[in-house]
């Protein structure tokens, strides 16, 4: 029982000093710069379609009436 227990402890510890050691490293912290980066660009480009969405135009818009599209390629053996 006692060897189940160090195993499960020193498993346990063996992961945390990965863990630490992988999230210090330099490929994670480029990823992490990537990731904020992009997430950056995201935002910038939202707030620039919420400031198209709020500015006012002069568009008219046509009705030509209705239509409608079947797809009968399913049915063509």
């Amino acid at each position: 029982m006692r060897v189940v227990i160090i195993v499960i402890i020193a498993s346990f510890v063996g992961y945390q000093i990965y863990a630490y050691i992988y999230f210090q490293s330099k490929e994670f912290l480029q990823i992490k710069k990537e990731i904020q980066a992009y997430t950056n660009d995201c935002n910038e480009l939202n707030d620039h379609i919420k400031d198209l969405k709020a500015i006012q135009s002069q568009v008219t818009t046509i009705d030509y009436g209705s239509g409608s599209l079947t797809d009968q390629s399913r049915y063509n053996f």
